[in-house]
């Protein structure tokens, strides 16, 4: 929501934070985020108020390293399946959290959501496929 009399551009969930986006509930898409991030970080402002966090004087900088976040976590997905792995196998390696967090079975959850959008994403790239219940590089 932009208040361009004072300003002010609200966030709302593109909160900019060192963690990156969050993407893990049924309707988000990955790609639909990271256009909402270029939106944002392309509306002038003078305070820039996420919903979590603090609010930001700049996005550009912030906004780069927010979006990084998504593409580190597709190389590391991709870096993980030099051998095939399964989803339950991704989602044990804590690709998105870096370890196991509690409660688990929220943050497991969450994990196995935001794993499972980047393996469609990759799979729709034709970068990654799936054989036998296994994700795989593509050759």
């Amino acid at each position: 929501v932009h208040f361009p009399e004072q300003e002010v551009l609200y966030l709302a969930d593109v909160d900019m934070s060192r963690f990156g986006p969050w993407y893990g509930d049924e309707g988000s898409d990955i790609d639909r985020f990271l256009a909402s991030i270029e939106v944002a970080a392309g509306i002038p402002a003078r305070h820039y108020v996420p919903s979590h966090g603090r609010p930001l004087e700049d996005v550009a900088g912030p906004a780069a390293a927010y979006r990084q976040v998504i593409f580190d976590r597709d190389e590391r997905i991709l870096e993980a399946l030099k051998v095939p792995l399964g989803l339950e196998e991704l989602t044990d390696r804590w690709i998105v959290y870096g370890r196991r967090r509690s409660p688990e079975m929220f943050y497991r959850y969450s994990e196995r959501a935001m794993v499972r959008k980047h393996l469609e994403r990759l799979a729709a790239r034709g970068m990654i496929a799936e054989e036998d219940g296994k994700f795989v590089r593509a050759s």
